[in-house]
């Protein structure tokens, strides 16, 4: 068990007993968290066979009438008009706060500088008051445990430039992934994390750190909310996500999973998902090409959220999965916008309560949920549709591996024409109806958020479910200062994400670092062109050198050369290749250093070259660059051991 078993809930494990909604005048229905939201686009194989794509309506008349006596058929899907006239959309500023637009302008920011918009000075200072509190408290109540030597180190309270570096360091560990966290200051050649690691934090003041992460302040836990243990956290955030950019006109509200197989009772099970087990967020992301990849609002799909729905009186008549969207975009009603929603959410009942509020809505919906008896009824053949209106209210019946309703109080009925790629390379022009065409392009958004962040996820297997949830919305703040960044840079050269996270981390450590800046620096220091080795002709034609020596094995220059300490001859600094010669009694001779020098260019040969004295006394013919500089004939040497071997004689 970890070390921070004792902060756990011990809840035992259930499923959520929340069911769906169910509509009058249909049998009370309970469902899942399936993501049935996706229009097929795969063609059957009877219709590859065949090679047509025709798409058509139901043929009826223009009044016919439909089990719900408000809806009509529609036989000519082109004529159709929305009666009225659509809300006027009303926005206090588009995109990015004119605010730091302003600030931009003036003061260009850097990455650094928009992450500090969401996870700024005020975040920060904050997790480290919560941390270094519960340290306070574990050690008050553990005698028995010393700050003096607590998990191989003394332990000091957590700064925030402390805090800003653990920060980065977690962010590196999502993109250079090892299996441990300790192997990233591991010293072994065969799995070790980048240099980066060890120079600007020890492995025990990572994992103090991260022992005593806390996410709101210890006094306000209560064991039976388990929320209040990251709620204080989870509200800040939120709410800067919010002031500092726009949703824009169109937005999609969809459900997230964190993977998650500990102990918690608010624990929720997806088959569909990929992960199928964990923590549900629900989030309200921006549909336009300049919000993609943000989450401006978001909640946690816990019975302490529903209760806090449930306190709205407006709210009363709507289900408890109908509520969902409504309190993510409350603050967004009565604008003219405009919500792209999935079949867990979307019925008849909330699109009327939506549009009461000057709110439109498209989204899948379930047949149980308000379809009309007309369309239910209606048998379609592959790429067949059906529409059907009630005055502003169109619902949509479209049929390619099985059928899917779609209702949308802003679109016409209609097709739009596009090219489906068969097998073979063969391609298809088929009609989709444009209310599904529209509820494609937009309604990916909260899925690509969680595309761009699965690469480069941080998160690791815990018990401490509050500590990972932490940790990914902290990421999940990085990718909105992401989208800020390249908005206020224009979208001029829109890397990928994981190069936006070096940016990031690379900022961070220049500023609370200064090691990292003296790596950094030493990094990036030229490196003097490597000279290859020449031999000449009379070298060549020399006497074959003799058994044993290093050209004979082909090892290259002998051990205690400066090529092999990487040390060029003209940096050459041994103490066994300087000989001081005293002055003789009685004579006048001076102090003589001899050292071995580089032989110096000359016009004529810029890579002058002697043979080595001690090598021509063996029968040797070796060329070297090297020679005594305090000689007068100046020698030429090859190594330290000669240079002493010609100076004794």
């Amino acid at each position: 068990m970890s070390s921070d078993e004792s902060d756990n809930e011990d809840f035992r494990p259930q499923f959520s007993d929340f069911e769906g909604s169910t509509d009058g005048g249909e049998s009370d229905v309970s469902f899942d968290d399936s993501d049935t939201d996706y229009v097929p686009e795969v063609v059957s194989d009877s219709e590859e066979d065949s090679g047509t794509s025709e798409t058509i309506s139901v043929e009826s008349n223009v009044s016919s009438p439909c089990g719900d006596v408000s809806f009509r058929l529609l036989s000519d899907p082109f004529s159709d008009s929305r009666p009225g006239d659509l809300p006027i959309y009303v926005s206090d500023f588009e995109d990015v706060h004119p605010v730091i637009l302003h600030h931009h302008d003036q003061h260009p920011m850097n990455a650094f500088d928009c992450l500090q918009l969401f996870l700024g000075v005020d975040v920060i200072s904050s997790l480290c008051e919560w941390t270094n509190t519960r340290a306070a408290y574990f050690f008050r109540d553990n005698p028995e445990k010393t700050k003096k030597n607590f998990m191989g180190k003394k332990w000091n309270d957590v700064t925030v430039e402390e805090m800003y570096i653990f920060f980065a360091l977690q962010l590196l560990m999502g993109i250079t992934k090892l299996p441990r966290i300790s192997d990233y200051w591991s010293q072994s050649l065969l799995c070790t994390g980048p240099p980066v690691f060890t120079t600007v934090m020890s492995r025990n003041r990572f994992s103090q750190i991260l022992r005593f992460l806390r996410f709101s302040h210890p006094d306000n836990v209560q064991p039976s909310q388990p929320m209040t243990r990251i709620q204080t956290f989870f509200d800040m955030v939120r709410e800067k996500s919010m002031n500092v950019f726009s949703p824009g006109e169109n937005f999609a509200v969809d459900e997230s999973l964190l993977l998650y197989k500990g102990r918690l009772r608010f624990r929720q099970y997806i088959k569909t998902k990929r992960k199928r087990f964990g923590l549900k967020l629900f989030a309200l992301c921006p549909s336009s090409k300049e919000g993609r990849g943000y989450t401006w609002n978001f909640c946690l799909y816990t019975p302490q959220m529903y209760e806090d729905i449930s306190r709205d009186e407006d709210l009363a008549h709507l289900s408890k999965s109908e509520r969902v969207p409504v309190f993510l975009m409350k603050s967004l009603l009565n604008k003219g916008r405009h919500v792209v929603l999935d079949n867990w959410y979307s019925s008849i009942n909330l699109a009327e309560f939506l549009y009461s509020k000057n709110t439109l809505t498209t989204g899948t919906i379930r047949p149980n949920r308000g379809v009309p008896q007309c369309l239910k009824d209606l048998s379609l053949q592959v790429n067949q549709s059906a529409f059907a209106r009630r005055k502003e209210f169109l619902v949509v019946k479209y049929c390619d591996r099985s059928p899917v309703h779609v209702i949308s109080t802003k679109y016409r009925a209609g097709f739009v024409e596009r090219n489906r790629f068969l097998k073979g390379g063969r391609r298809q022009m088929i009609k989709i109806p444009l209310p599904i065409q529209k509820y494609n392009e937009q309604m990916g958004s909260v899925d690509l958020v969680d595309q761009m962040l699965e690469p480069t996820d941080p998160t690791r297997k815990s018990y401490t479910w509050f500590k990972k949830l932490g940790l990914h919305l902290m990421v999940r703040m990085v990718l909105n200062s992401f989208v800020i960044f390249y908005n206020l840079n224009n979208h001029e050269n829109r890397s990928e994400f994981s190069a936006f996270i070096k940016m990031v981390v690379h900022e961070i450590l220049s500023e609370y670092s200064l090691k990292y800046v003296i790596l950094d620096a030493t990094k990036n220091e030229p490196k003097a062109p490597r000279r290859k080795r020449r031999r000449t002709a009379s070298a060549q034609r020399g006497p074959d050198p003799q058994p044993g020596t290093s050209h004979q094995r082909g090892l290259g220059p002998q051990p205690g050369t400066s090529h092999q300490r990487g040390l060029g001859p003209s940096t050459w600094n041994s103490s066994s290749s300087k000989l001081y010669f005293d002055p003789q009694p009685g004579t006048s001779r001076q102090s003589v250093v001899h050292w071995l020098m580089t032989i110096p260019r000359t016009e004529e040969k810029k890579r002058p070259q002697k043979k080595c004295r001690i090598c021509t006394r063996e029968g040797k013919a070796k060329w070297v660059r090297l020679q005594c500089a305090g000689c007068e004939e100046k020698p030429g040497l090859c190594s330290p051991e000669h240079f002493n071997v010609y100076h004794e004689q």
